[in-house]
């Protein structure tokens, strides 16, 4: 019986100081045949020829190589007529797989054969050396799609990293290429089209990828800020209600709940400026506008109220006993939200 393959579509602009280290992540994969496409976006570093050696010596890797720069999203989607696995990996030049990630989210889609994706648990490092991948027994969570998006527009965040989920191909056919307009959260709004399709399925207790943090990814440059986070958010969630309004019922109930939760975080962000005195250093008035833009209501949120008060008192608003208990009740949500991150990945 001939093995499902994986293609890993790995898209680079001068990354070449970590893509070989990338793309034997996916080689060493055990159990499982991959195919491995490079898409070189006119990188003025050696990546093409990191790429291009690596080819030569694996006939499972391919490259494209783009004549002109033309950025990441628009880069990945030139790749995606290229596709030629079951399965689909997206994986950043800078990232890596964990040992066994495929074999084991393989064994998820074989077991639900309804899947449109899985993720798993990322491993977030800084450095060259990545620590050792965290290995228990395996658990699985398994949600209908309409569920997953619930809870994701009631978080208003992003809980996939990237590199830890793998998408079934037919359903990445099914919803269309990456959307081009949205730089920075594009991923984000990929989950969401596929679970307005599909069920979604994660695994649970082990490392599924590899995160690098470093000061020249994306996310600490050109896609850096604040506010530039929260922009992006709502691009993407609002940007996905037409997927999900097509297959669903609730899409005005969706965007009414994500809208709100945007500006809660934006306005809480606000009131911890001013606890930290770190109001010189974080947007507060474009925080608070964006609020209001996103949710016209904003004047009746808690976080609304708290702000004035902390605008009114100053830094002594800090230790009033609506803003110790606020800040416990926060610490107390957040710590919950991590834990169930943890254990379920939403």
């Amino acid at each position: 019986m001939l093995k499902p393959t994986v293609t890993v579509l790995i898209p680079c602009y001068n990354y070449a100081h970590y893509l070989r280290q990338c793309m034997r992540s996916v080689l060493d994969q055990a159990d499982v045949e991959v195919d491995v496409l490079v898409i070189d976006d006119a990188s003025t570093d050696s990546s093409a020829d990191v790429a291009s050696a690596m080819a030569r010596q694996d006939s499972r890797v391919r490259l494209v190589s783009l004549p002109t720069n033309i950025g990441m999203v628009p880069a990945v989607n030139c790749g995606l007529d290229q596709v030629i696995g079951d399965y689909f990996v997206k994986l950043d030049a800078d990232d890596m797989l964990t040992p066994g990630s495929l074999q084991r989210s393989l064994l998820l889609f074989e077991r639900h054969p309804n899947l449109g994706f899985v993720y798993g648990r990322p491993r977030h490092f800084t450095g060259d050396v990545p620590p050792i991948a965290r290995v228990g027994k395996p658990r699985w969570t398994v949600w209908s799609g309409v569920r997953w998006l619930e809870l994701r527009y009631r978080r208003a965040v992003n809980c996939i990293s990237q590199p830890e989920a793998v998408i079934r191909t037919s359903a990445l056919r099914q919803v269309g290429p990456y959307n081009k307009s949205l730089p920075h959260t594009s991923d984000l709004e990929m989950w969401l089209r596929l679970a307005a399709i599909a069920p979604v399925g994660r695994i649970n207790r082990v490392d599924q990828g590899y995160y690098r943090v470093h000061f020249g990814s994306m996310q600490r440059t050109v896609n850096a800020g604040l506010l530039k986070d929260f922009v992006g958010r709502r691009d993407a969630f609002l940007s996905a209600l037409s997927a999900v309004g097509d297959r669903t019922h609730f899409a005005p109930v969706l965007e009414k709940t994500v809208r709100k939760e945007l500006a809660r975080q934006a306005l809480d962000c606000c009131c911890r400026a001013f606890d930290r005195e770190r109001v010189d250093t974080v947007p507060v008035l474009e925080l608070a506008e964006f609020a209001f833009a996103t949710f016209p209501a904003s004047a009746t949120l808690p976080e609304w109220k708290g702000l004035e008060r902390r605008r009114r008192q100053g830094t002594r608003s800090r230790w009033s006993p609506g803003s110790l208990i606020f800040s416990v009740m926060r610490r107390t949500r957040e710590e919950i939200a991590h834990f169930r991150w943890v254990r379920t990945g939403v």
